[in-house]
């Protein structure tokens, strides 16, 4: 399978050839590539994918961008990677700005979108969380490979090598999440396409049945389980259902909770016409943590459910979930491709999951709605009233009801779940 990039650049074309062996990849070079101005790593791929679509005008083109992002720095240099400081100094510079600062922490980010032929978008998001070095070590790779420790390792990926990146890069884990969502729209396999982001593979087994697993609760018979793969590779058990071009990602509240209790939330929104997908993310209910998997990127879960619902025609995506899915959802958002946001009694922050709400929904630029009751034992309306306070969106609001209910009991054991539904179903149609 060709695919065109729009860069110059080699080394992610052969990077990018060795994550997935299917693809052969031609670089479309050109003197005049538009400026890389967007706000995030995907406006900027997409600028470039759109750019070399004027190149190619058939076939599959590939736009890119990716960056590191150091914690203490504020996530910075970001969208700013490849061009922060002169030629060749972008590694001394981080260096320097990381000078006697103890937290190392830092992640490699890459986005990529393919435009198909039929004029139809795809992406792929794929992140690797590590440290940054303190002196460059190793001679294979490129970039800020030199002085990049992936967490679990003790060499930099410079020192790991280019088998390794093939592997676990975050280009290569961007690389099979858009090979996932793109199995529905191309053959990209020598089997039959699959799930849109779940081809069926040899290992997979058949996913449990929702009736064994809920027991035969309303919407248990009805929705569809399949397994869903995370950028890095984990396997996820999902439920989808529903039908339109809005699409409702639904994420549970804290282990052990999974796609079961959102079940009668769900049968409410397909019937409202929406299309849904909830799953279990990994290390709780049918998503058991794979071997070397990292337990707390559930960033990469919620990027795969993301694009499933766009892969299965959702133009527009609202990320929703109650209690540590709140706080998922609103900590991971501004990362992600979705059109608003809603925290069914989100936590501020949550250090045993690395999750931290507050720091994060500053960058958040798509409508927000705070689902809360008065008196809930984990968000009181003053930290629902500051978490709004700090989002960066214009168009954010809380929505506040009586007694102690928490995360899905609002919507579904309450005795006013029927009105609440009713008004967050509004809240959806005039924002989205």
């Amino acid at each position: 399978m060709i695919l065109r990039l729009a860069s110059s650049n080699a080394n992610k074309a052969r990077e990018l050839e060795r994550a997935v062996p299917a693809w052969k990849i031609e670089l479309l070079e050109a003197d005049d590539y538009p400026p890389e101005d967007g706000e995030t790593y995907y406006a900027n791929a997409l600028i470039k994918a759109c750019f070399g679509r004027t190149l190619a005008p058939d076939g599959i083109v590939l736009g890119e961008d990716s960056g590191i992002e150091a914690a203490a720095l504020g996530g910075r240099p970001g969208i700013h990677s490849a061009r922060w400081g002169k030629p060749g100094s972008s590694v001394d510079r981080l260096l320097r700005e990381l000078e006697g600062e103890s937290d190392r922490r830092a992640r490699y980010v890459c986005e990529l979108v393919a435009l198909l032929p039929d004029g139809t978008e795809r992406r792929g998001r794929g992140t690797l969380e590590g440290t940054v070095g303190y002196e460059r070590r190793g001679s294979e790779g490129f970039g800020y490979d030199p002085i990049f420790v992936p967490e679990g390792e003790t060499k930099t990926v410079a020192e790991l090598g280019n088998e390794w990146k093939a592997t676990n890069s975050h280009r290569a884990r961007a690389a099979r999440a858009l090979l996932a969502a793109m199995a529905g729209a191309v053959c990209l396999l020598a089997t039959a396409c699959g799930h849109a982001s779940a081809p069926t593979s040899a290992h997979d087994p058949k996913p449990p049945r929702l009736v064994d697993k809920c027991g035969d609760t309303p919407g248990a018979r009805a929705a569809r389980p399949f397994w869903l793969h995370a950028g890095d590779g984990q396997r996820l058990y999902a439920i989808g259902g529903g039908a339109g071009t809005t699409g409702v990602v639904l994420v549970p509240e804290s282990p052990p909770g999974d796609v079961c209790g959102w079940l009668p939330y769900i049968a409410t929104l397909e019937h409202a016409g929406l299309r849904v997908l909830s799953l279990d993310y990994r290390g709780t209910g049918d998503s058991p943590l794979t071997v070397r998997r990292d337990a707390y990127a559930f960033e990469q879960d919620l990027s795969a459910a993301v694009a499933e619902l766009r892969a299965e025609g959702a133009k527009k995506v609202i990320l929703a979930g109650a209690s540590f899915g709140g706080a998922a959802v609103m900590a991971y958002a501004p990362s992600l491709d979705v059109d608003a946001v809603i925290s069914f009694s989100g936590e501020t922050d949550l250090p045993a999951y690395h999750l931290d709400a507050m720091g994060a929904v500053p960058r958040l630029r798509v409508p927000l709605l705070i689902v809360d009751a008065r008196h809930d034992p984990y968000l009181s309306i003053g930290d629902a009233r500051r978490l709004v306070r700090r989002a960066g969106a214009s168009d954010k609001r809380t929505m506040f009801f009586p007694g102690a209910w928490h995360g899905w009991e609002i919507i579904e054991d309450a005795p006013y779940a029927q009105k609440a539904r009713a008004l967050i179903l509004a809240w959806i149609r005039a924002h989205v």
